[in-house]
């Protein structure tokens, strides 16, 4: 870097001395800063973008069909980027997530069938610790890293036809702490701004022990595509 920096000066010198050499217009011209590559410093950040939630399910009780489809919710914080040598990165942050499911639930008992569809919301406080690797320098990047999650509130909506026959907060009835891995790719741009997609995957069983979910044995965990936008400060210099 620091031979490509030198270069660059060098190039700007002789340009300023061929404009001393035309006109006094040309040598009142100004140029713009380098900027430091991104790799040689320590930013802080902000990110926010929108989650493409559903659970997946496992073990469901006997003669009940639950089919997840996604629901839209978003997600915001803070992080702080660190270069730890090479092409790596590491990246931890503090985050709002809106995780959960929309679900359409058949349940089949003595020749009858009941279907009912639902919206649970699940509202997290999360922390991932991000391991971004930087393969070149054109903005790109591999991300990859865990996470752990704690679950402030929960509600749960659940209609039967056209009438809403439930809505309830309904946190007790999930586990506080939610743990799984997200892993994803990135482009930044040169002055700070840049955009991730990335794809997150739970480890937990969402559903509390010994709660009324968890009684018939069946098993959810949350699953999430994320789409957003960042920016380092102190990039543009």
């Amino acid at each position: 870097m620091k031979k490509i920096s030198l270069v660059v000066l060098a190039c700007m010198a002789v340009g300023s001395a061929m404009a001393q050499d035309g006109s006094s217009t040309d040598m009142n011209q100004s140029h713009k800063p380098l900027r430091t590559e991104m790799s040689r410093a320590t930013r802080f950040g902000l990110a926010a973008g929108v989650n493409l939630a559903k659970f997946h399910f496992s073990d469901e009780p006997a003669g009940t069909t639950w089919s997840p489809t996604m629901k839209t919710s978003m997600y915001g914080g803070a992080f702080v980027n660190i270069p730890i040598g090479g092409i790596f990165r590491l990246q931890p942050g503090v985050f709002y997530n809106g995780l959960g499911s929309k679900i359409s639930t058949t349940t089949t008992a003595g020749g009858t069938t009941i279907k009912t569809t639902g919206e649970q919301d699940l509202h997290y406080l999360t922390v991932p610790l991000t391991l971004q690797i930087v393969p070149g320098h054109n903005g790109f990047f591999l991300e990859v890293g865990p996470q752990i999650g704690y679950l402030f509130t929960g509600k749960r909506e659940v209609t039967s036809g056209s009438t809403t026959t439930t809505q309830e907060f309904n946190k007790s009835d999930y586990d506080r702490t939610d743990f799984g891995v997200h892993g994803g790719i990135g482009y930044i741009t040169r002055i700070g701004f840049g955009f991730e997609a990335k794809y997150y995957s739970g480890f937990t069983n969402v559903y509390k022990d010994n709660g009324a979910l968890s009684n018939s044995g069946a098993e959810a965990r949350n699953r999430a595509w994320q789409f957003g936008l960042f920016y380092h400060f102190g990039a543009a210099k």
